[in-house]
């Protein structure tokens, strides 16, 4: 009985070292989780500053820079537009004269000239 009662408590007292060394390992582990955690939250900082004072303000310099071409752009297309309608006039003015001028070239050949 005295034999079983060693063996058990050899068997829980490895058990107990065992449980130790895995204590020793949880808090290691956690320590270098502490210590990600700190480079991390450093670098986000890092991120977050940069973000701050380079990043926002040439994406807001970007936007900017599309709404003037927006606006160049809208500038030219209502140039175009009225280009376009001076084209069609002169089109129009161009068939008229030539109508004009088949009509006094006949009334020409009509009077024997």
């Amino acid at each position: 009985m005295e034999e079983k009662i060693l063996t058990l408590m050899e068997k829980m007292y490895a058990e107990i070292l065992n449980l130790k060394d895995g204590q020793v390992m949880l808090e290691q582990g956690y320590r270098r989780l502490e210590e990600s955690q700190k480079i991390f939250s450093e670098d986000a900082r890092k991120i977050g500053t940069k973000i701050d004072g380079e990043v926002l303000p040439k994406i807001i310099a970007l936007y900017d820079d599309s709404s003037v071409v927006h606006e160049k752009l809208n500038e030219m297309n209502e140039k175009i537009d009225n280009l376009q309608v001076r084209v069609n006039n002169l089109a129009m003015d161009t068939l008229i004269n030539g109508n004009k001028i088949i009509e006094i070239d006949r009334k020409v050949k009509n009077a024997g000239l």
